[in-house]
């Protein structure tokens, strides 16, 4: 009979490789994405099984040590999509003990990379730029211009974040220079469309949308749906700045499709607010509406509740355009009652705003 210890290892050896095996589905591009995202939602549970005995043998087990180091490498783009910023920290922080331990020097600088990539995501920032150094040095020492490139690129996104818009500026501008030098097509997608970003951010809404423009080209090259998303919004949005409406619907409505086919829910949830938004520039009405609704019943899906009262507020001023008083109103106080419990700063200006719509209602029955 197999032992529980023997059950243990090969039931996390073999969902190791079925993440694998769905990894490089996703790295074929094409339809081939969607079928490693497929097998990975359908095998996920049982993956979090085995990473986790993984985890707890680590200690008196070195398969299981080994085990711990390679889960988080070997599903690290669907892991990317699929995993919340603060679970992946906790595979990555496991997977770095493993390799300090065992004096992987060039594989902990890569982790240190993607923990600081995760903490800049939790709005972290100082925490992610301490591992953001440790991976620049290590990068230096190795002499790895890829490791360098990947690391300034996040730190411009970072940057960003902060509002230091020279030092992202900076960051975007070297990253390119090293991704350049050696020729590495993901490293100048990306920076290209945080460059975009950055303009974006600047106001410069015609190098922001050549950026865009040219993010888009890099990651249908590179096969990567997940980017070729963000590039279609971001273009959009450039082109919703410019006032080009029609030209920003075509890229929304093609980074949506997209998003259903990735199962992303939150970039189409994000997405069906600038549609939102292009509708209600070009005075369709009906079109915004439900655009909103759409938004919010998403949110409802993803227990989002911030995501759900901006939809709320957004969907209240478009039926109020519409002179269906009561009903926007409505929406209007259940985002005011999201901020009253969080305590937001704007919550006491949007009842204002709220009380002056209820004038005019009443002032418009009498």
């Amino acid at each position: 009979m197999i032992s529980k210890r023997d059950a243990g290892l090969k039931h996390s050896q073999y969902y190791a490789d079925i993440l694998l095996q769905a990894d490089k589905l996703y790295e074929l591009g094409a339809r081939e994405i969607e079928d490693g995202l497929h097998l990975f939602d359908i095998n996920w549970r049982n993956i979090e099984i085995g990473q986790k005995w993984a985890v707890r043998c680590a200690g008196r087990e070195e398969d299981a040590a080994t085990l711990v180091g390679e889960y988080p490498e070997r599903g690290a783009r669907c892991l990317y999509l699929r995993q919340k910023p603060a679970d992946r920290l906790v595979w990555l922080e496991s997977a770095l003990y493993v390799a300090h331990a065992r004096g992987m020097e060039l594989v902990e600088g890569t982790l240190h990379g993607k923990i600081g990539l995760a903490f800049s995501e939790m709005g972290e920032y100082q925490r992610a730029i301490e591992h953001y150094s440790i991976r620049l040095a290590i990068a230096g020492r190795f002499k790895d211009n890829e490791g360098s490139g990947e690391v300034y690129c996040n730190l411009g996104i970072l940057y960003d974040n902060l509002n230091l818009l020279e030092k992202a500026h900076e960051c975007y501008l070297q990253a390119l220079n090293l991704a350049n030098k050696i020729s590495n097509p993901r490293i100048i997608e990306v920076s290209t469309g945080n460059l975009g970003l950055l303009y974006l951010k600047q106001g410069e809404f015609i190098k922001a949308r050549d950026c865009f423009e040219r993010h888009l080209q890099l990651a249908v090259q590179n096969g990567d749906s997940w980017s070729e998303s963000n590039a279609l919004t971001n273009a959009g949005i450039a082109n919703l700045k410019l006032q080009n409406y029609e030209q920003a619907r075509k890229y929304i409505q093609r980074s949506i499709l997209i998003n259903k086919r990735l199962g992303d829910l939150e970039g189409e949830a994000k997405n069906l607010s600038y549609q939102g938004m292009i509708c209600a520039a070009v005075n369709d009405l009906d079109g915004a509406v439900s655009a909103y609704q759409s938004r919010i019943a998403i949110a409802q899906e993803l227990n989002d509740p911030r995501g759900e009262s901006i939809g709320y507020w957004n969907l209240g001023e478009i039926l109020i355009k519409q002179k269906k008083y009561k009903l926007g109103v409505e929406y209007l106080n259940r985002c005011l009652d999201y901020e009253r419990m969080i305590d937001d700063p704007a919550w006491q200006e949007d009842q204002t705003t709220i009380r002056q719509i209820e004038k005019m209602f009443e002032n418009q029955n009498k």
